[in-house]
């Protein structure tokens, strides 16, 4: 399992640092293809904004608020959102699930007016 925040991001500045995001896509979905026979599943995790103590680092508080605004979810995700999702994946429940991308960033990236 790998995560990929930017790999369908258009970013100023962060091309070559995109550029390997979907590189790791594409080799999970060639592991997926490859290891699927021996019953191995390979996901891929893309986290949106996740407040953790590096975030907080590197984030300014008013302008993490500023995204949770932009959210249809309105905040920000936490290390357990991610962690859920982890362990839904690892779960017999997602025994028919590989070579997917599951983003978890609370409809962020889904686009459309925000008031």
């Amino acid at each position: 399992m790998n995560a990929s925040w930017t790999a369908g991001a258009v970013m100023p500045g962060a091309g070559a640092y995109a550029s390997t995001k979907g590189a790791l896509l594409a080799m999970m979905r060639t592991f997926a293809v490859e290891q699927g026979p021996r019953n191995i599943r390979i996901n891929a995790i893309n986290p949106g904004i996740i407040l953790t103590p590096m975030a907080d680092d590197v984030l300014d508080p008013v302008f993490a608020k500023r995204l949770a605004v932009h959210t249809p979810l309105r905040r920000n995700g936490v290390s357990e959102d991610i962690a859920g999702t982890v362990a839904w994946l690892l779960s017999d429940d997602a025994s028919f699930v590989t070579g997917q991308e599951i983003t978890v960033d609370g409809g962020y990236t889904i686009g459309g007016f925000r008031p």
